[in-house]
């Protein structure tokens, strides 16, 4: 309550400060204009009109002196009072002996930390205390000091960076609005792309595949699902072979012996093989799947 009552009241000096300032400077600047008036009106000017209004610049300017000379009289002598009030209220002393009237009954905790705050100088104040951290019993690790220094200096470089210019940007995304899965060439072919919308050589290609040999669906996650397939679940090998069957290729399901276990007595040898390349570039798709 108090610290908000002294912020407020500073802010208040300070813009009566500022006024304070700018009459000064005006009132200092008053006898140069009312001496160049009278070399004017004796050099230059004979007539009365100028000599005229000389003279009740000058007087205006006089009476401001004296009015000002009594604020600043007053302004002096209400600072020396009120330093001596903080001087005597603001120190181990005057903290404990104006608790109970000036400050509300302060209790010694909060004695500590207000004669603290305005004494950091000092080694030591009332109840052997001399920081916040002692007197609150704050504490911080190394470990979080660490990374509150390395937050601090992280902000820092970040105001210190520089935007990029905004046609730049707009270029960039520009140019990545409608970036898909057709951007990504396989290695093994360059015309099988990672599409996952419906795209001829992308992962329907593939699907179909699959499905050719093994005799029921398989797709991935993250992809359109395929016509027959609106729900994939995980690969569950204790299910039997079944053209209603809709599995999930993973990166690591199936696996080369899971394939020859489960197709093994369908097909014939070079289909077989052919089957397992064909999952070894499924398991590659969908890891891929897992990064765009």
């Amino acid at each position: 309550f108090y610290g908000q009552k002294l912020i407020a009241a500073v802010d208040r000096w300070e813009q009566c400060w500022q006024m304070l300032l700018a009459v000064l400077h005006g009132l200092l600047l008053g006898p140069v204009l009312a001496v160049a008036m009278g070399i004017l009106c004796l050099v230059y000017f004979k007539t009365q009109h100028l000599p005229f209004v000389a003279w009740w610049c000058s007087f205006l300017l006089t009476a401001c002196l004296i009015v000002a000379a009594g604020v600043l009289l007053l302004v002096a002598v209400s600072a020396h009072d009120f330093d001596g009030l903080l001087r005597a209220v603001i120190s181990a002393e005057g903290v404990a002996n104006y608790s109970p009237s000036l400050l509300g009954d302060l209790s010694p905790r909060q004695q500590a930390a207000l004669w603290s705050c305005s004494n950091q100088s000092s080694a030591q104040g009332p109840g052997n205390a001399s920081t916040l951290t002692s007197i609150l019993g704050l504490t911080v690790s190394r470990s979080h000091a660490q990374a509150a220094n390395a937050l601090r200096d992280s902000l820092e470089d970040l105001n210190r960076s520089q935007p990029q210019p905004s046609a730049s940007l707009n270029d960039f995304f520009q140019t990545y609005l409608h970036y898909n899965g057709s951007g990504y060439v396989a290695s093994w072919n360059a015309s099988q792309t990672l599409g996952w919308q419906d795209e001829p050589n992308g992962l329907r290609f593939i699907e179909a595949g699959l499905e050719h040999l093994a005799g029921e669906v398989w797709t991935f996650s993250g992809g359109k699902s395929p016509p027959d397939c609106p729900l994939a679940v995980d690969f569950n090998p204790q299910l039997g072979v079944s053209s209603t069957n809709c599995f999930f290729v993973t990166e690591v399901v199936p696996s080369d012996t899971e394939v020859k276990q489960r197709y093994g007595l369908s097909l014939s040898s070079d289909q077989l093989s052919s089957l397992v390349e064909e999952f070894r570039k499924a398991r590659a798709v969908a890891l891929a799947m897992r990064y765009v």
